[in-house]
């Protein structure tokens, strides 16, 4: 699972919002957290980490968990916690994206350039080391088949946007188009791992609007196209203040 601000995505956890997260996901982001930001040992970061899960799954076995809570604890001491608000996108790199004829290829190359550019942001190089379903999962395409999936991939290779490992049974990329240079001409902030592809769309102007509330991208079609300027999540929450709202001013009538 992909994850721009692990230290938010604890806090999340930690306070029981946890809608998007597997208890597997959530260990590997409590352990970076207790052990990166809160500089907890060993001992204290499992005992939190056991606690939180408790907390968010109450019938969790958690004996079966053990081995994987001290294995997420050895592998947060390696690695750098990730705290990543926002990945700018420049014009320099969307030009290149733009001279791809494919519409769909493009959608990729943009997701590849999403995650190249925050592993340069955290860790200082342009490698996309996720596998092709997860990088799908971001960029919402729509593969007829295997062959054309792979086919996708290999046209950027061929025109020289990315290139692959030299060692036989590695599967990543990296990307060439990353542009390390600029910090002036910036057009996209990608706040989010999970509307990358909602957000091209919306670039490209094809049925996206920016929710005026939260900023995630929502797709609009037929008579709300003009009207409508909140995701549904949003519009729900509206729609209850507002009700609650006349509903106060009706009684102080």
């Amino acid at each position: 699972m992909l994850i721009m601000n692990e230290v938010k995505d604890a806090e999340c956890i930690i306070n029981e919002e946890t809608n998007n997260y597997t208890p597997g996901v959530a260990i590997g982001v409590l352990a970076k957290y207790y052990i990166k930001k809160k500089n907890m040992n060993s001992t204290d970061a499992k005992t939190e980490i056991k606690s939180v899960l408790v907390s968010n799954w109450p019938c969790i076995n958690l004996y079966e968990w053990d081995e994987r809570i001290d294995k997420a604890i050895k592998s947060a001491k390696k690695f750098p916690l990730k705290e990543v608000d926002e990945i700018p996108i420049t014009q320099n790199e969307l030009n290149v994206i733009n001279t791809i004829p494919v519409k769909r290829q493009q959608r990729l190359a943009f997701a590849l350039l999403v995650i190249a550019k925050f592993n340069y942001i955290v860790s200082g190089h342009e490698w996309v080391n996720n596998s092709i379903d997860e990088i799908n999962k971001i960029a919402g395409i729509k593969w007829n088949n295997i062959k054309s999936k792979y086919n996708d991939i290999h046209e950027l290779y061929l025109k020289k946007l990315i290139i692959f490992s030299k060692k036989p049974d590695n599967i990543s990329m990296k990307v060439l188009y990353v542009d390390k240079e600029s910090t002036s001409n910036t057009v996209i902030n990608i706040k989010a791992f999970d509307n990358v592809g909602k957000v091209w769309s919306k670039f490209n102007n094809i049925n996206y609007k920016f929710c005026i509330d939260c900023g995630t991208p929502f797709k609009v079609s037929g008579k709300s196209r003009g009207r409508k300027v909140r995701c549904d999540d949003c519009q729900q929450r509206y729609r209850l203040k507002y009700k609650a709202k006349k509903e106060k001013e009706y009684r102080n009538s």
